[in-house]
C-alpha cells in the first residue's frame, strides 16, 4: 500500500469531494479517483460509494481512515528517524560478565546518555555462554564475553567476535614460598 493513496483517502474524508482533494493535492480528479480505486482493490473492500453527484466513504473506508492517521504518523516518524543526521535512538541490550561490565561498560553508559539522550542501554550480567545464548535468541544485542587459551570456545559462525583487550594472569603464593618459573 502506498501511503500517498492513504493520504488521498484521508483528504477525501476531510474535504468531502474528489475535486477538493484534487485541488488540495495538486492533482486531477481522475487521478484521485484512480488512486482510491487502486487502494480499494489493495484492501479488498470498496472504500467509497456514489452519493448523488459526489461520493461518500463506505464503512470500510471510514474504518481505514481511522487507521490511516496512525499509519501515516508512524511512517513519518520512521522517515525522520532514518534521515541522515538523525539522532540515534532506541534500546541496546548488553549481556556480559561482571568484570567487563563494571570496569569497561558502565563508565561509558553515562557518556552515551549525555551524547545520545534518545539511546537507552540495558545491561544484564551473565556468564559468557549465557550471554552468547541471549545473543543467539535475540534477547541481547551485544555480548561481552571472555575466552581462555587453554579452553577456547567454539566459534559460532552466526556471531562476529572482536577482541577488545587481553588480561594478564597472576599467581599468588604465600610469602617466602618458592615461585615456579613461568
Amino acid at each position: 500500500m502506498e501511503t500517498r493513496r492513504l493520504h488521498l483517502l484521508v483528504e477525501l474524508a476531510r474535504l468531502g469531494s474528489m475535486r477538493a482533494v484534487a485541488d488540495a493535492t495538486g492533482t486531477t480528479t481522475s487521478t484521485v479517483s484512480q488512486q482510491i480505486g487502486v487502494l480499494s482493490r489493495e484492501m479488498g473492500a470498496p472504500l467509497i460509494e456514489p452519493d448523488g453527484r459526489r461520493v461518500r466513504l463506505t464503512p470500510a473506508g471510514r474504518r481505514l481512515t481511522e487507521h490511516a492517521g496512525g499509519i501515516l504518523a508512524a511512517v513519518e516518524r520512521a522517515r525522520l528517524d532514518l534521515a541522515p543526521g538523525a539522532e540515534p535512538g532506541g534500546t541496546v541490550r548488553v549481556a556480559g560478565f561482571a568484570t567487563a561490565l563494571r570496569a569497561h561498560l558502565l563508565p561509558l553508559v553515562t557518556e552515551l546518555a549525555a551524547a545520545h539522550p534518545r539511546l537507552r542501554v540495558l545491561v544484564r550480567e551473565h556468564e559468557p555462554a549465557e550471554a552468547l545464548h541471549l545473543l543467539a535468541v535475540d534477547e541481547a544485542d551485544l555480548a561481552l564475553t571472555y575466552d581462555y587459551n587453554l579452553a577456547p570456545a567454539a566459534p559460532d559462525p552466526a556471531v562476529h567476535s572482536t577482541p577488545l583487550w587481553t588480561a594478564r594472569w597472576g599467581l599468588g603464593v604465600p610469602a617466602g614460598a618458592e615461585v615456579p618459573d613461568a
